[in-house]
């Protein structure tokens, strides 16, 4: 990811939010540096989902 690390950090996360659609990929920096996609999720749904999609990590 080009600009990996600007984003803003929801619950220990960075959230993408995509242009075209109603999307958010949340990710994080593993020991390596390296980007890592934890889940992308639609942002059209219940907020406590979305919660509870990204502690089960």
């Amino acid at each position: 990811m080009l600009y990996a690390g600007i984003h803003r950090q929801v619950l220990g996360f960075h959230r993408m939010l995509s242009r075209r659609f109603p999307w958010a990929v949340y990710y994080r920096f593993d020991a390596a540096g390296a980007v890592v996609v934890y889940r992308v999720l639609d942002c059209r749904q219940d907020p406590g989902k979305t919660r509870a999609a990204l502690r089960k990590l």
